[in-house]
């Protein structure tokens, strides 16, 4: 069986990030440790230490990541052409958040006690909010609304609506009566617009 080369050079921090990340979901904590972060980025523990000094670091860097990730593919989902298209999207990736951990984990690794992390989880759970309220404020465009409240209240009704079902998802609720809510959300969010 042929040995996995190292990974070092400038791959070894977006390996190291990547392994957090990964290790990070599996768990859907943010229990993870350092000694098992490398043996998944396949480097030296010393690497990690090399690249973030401190563990606290390391999982602020990654919760960044994964909410990065996590704005950016729901940008995606609700910015399709066809309305109905997004609105359907969301659903599947409200789905596929709950089933690879990334809800569970977002949720779960703000609530340590590291300033560090809350601080990188608080800041990128803004930037999420803000993403969504620009998608939202796109898609009602693309359906000739415009909103009838504050566009960032929209975001954040969507950023804890997304939140809220993902986690329910993710413990085991039915996902035909979650399915349910979220068309009922965009009844409820279309009532809060107005023709443009």
């Amino acid at each position: 069986m042929a040995k996995r080369r190292s990974v070092s050079g400038p791959d070894a921090r977006a390996a190291i990030l990547e392994a957090t990340v990964a290790l990070l979901r599996e768990r859907r904590t943010g229990g993870v440790t350092t000694e098992e972060i490398a043996k998944r980025a396949n480097c030296a523990k010393g690497l990690v230490h090399y690249h973030f000094k401190r563990k606290h670091q390391l999982i602020a860097g990654a919760a960044e990541q994964l909410w990065n990730a996590r704005a950016a593919a729901w940008s995606g989902a609700l910015g399709q052409s066809d309305p109905q298209a997004s609105i359907s999207a969301g659903w599947q990736l409200l789905e596929a958040e709950a089933s690879s951990g990334t809800a569970a984990v977002c949720a779960a690794i703000g609530l340590g006690g590291d300033e560090l992390v809350v601080q990188s989880v608080n800041d990128s759970r803004r930037a999420f909010t803000a993403a969504l309220t620009g998608a939202t404020q796109a898609l009602l465009r693309r359906m000739g609304l415009v909103p009838s409240v504050a566009p960032s209240d929209l975001g954040a009704l969507l950023a804890a609506t997304i939140e809220g079902i993902s986690l329910q998802l993710g413990s085991g609720a039915k996902p035909d009566v979650l399915e349910q809510a979220w068309a009922a959300f965009w009844v409820g969010l279309l009532a809060l617009t107005r023709r443009a």
